[in-house]
């Protein structure tokens, strides 16, 4: 994301805003086509590429996303559930720091998100660009 600043009237400014893609929910049954698909997407509708990605570890997909990050050059952080510290709430604390240093997400939902898709509309409320895509391979951008 770019900003443009105007100081003094005369003098124009390019900022750029850090992209880092946080992505939540359940990604098993996507291939790595779809899910490049996805993230191509994204960089057209933002105009930009991620500075990095902030991804659940678990899963084949979280290979995905870092052969994806490589190959752009981008950094990629596989944040790991502590199922055996934390128990239940490991999901939650996981998905938790993701969230935290992300500053679009990317919901995957599918039939049994809700627990998800209440999650994204929450942030969205609060200001943050989030993107959803479902079963159907449906992208939706919620702002």
């Amino acid at each position: 994301m770019q900003t443009t600043l105007e100081l003094l009237g005369e003098t124009e400014l390019q900022v750029k805003r850090p992209f880092v893609l946080g992505v939540l929910g359940n990604r098993s049954k996507w291939t790595l086509g779809e899910t490049v698909d996805v993230l191509q997407n994204i960089i057209s509708e933002e105009n930009c590429i991620p500075t990095a990605l902030q991804i659940p570890a678990e899963g084949d997909s979280a290979l995905f996303f870092e052969v994806w990050a490589n190959n752009q050059k981008i950094d990629c952080f596989p944040i790991e559930s502590e199922w055996t510290k934390h128990g239940r709430r490991a999901r939650a604390i996981r998905d938790s720091k993701i969230m935290k240093d992300a500053s679009h997400l990317l919901f995957f939902l599918n039939k049994r998100s809700e627990f998800y898709l209440k999650m994204a509309m929450r942030e969205a409320k609060k200001g943050r660009v989030v993107y959803t895509i479902d079963n159907n391979k449906e992208l939706a951008m919620w702002t």
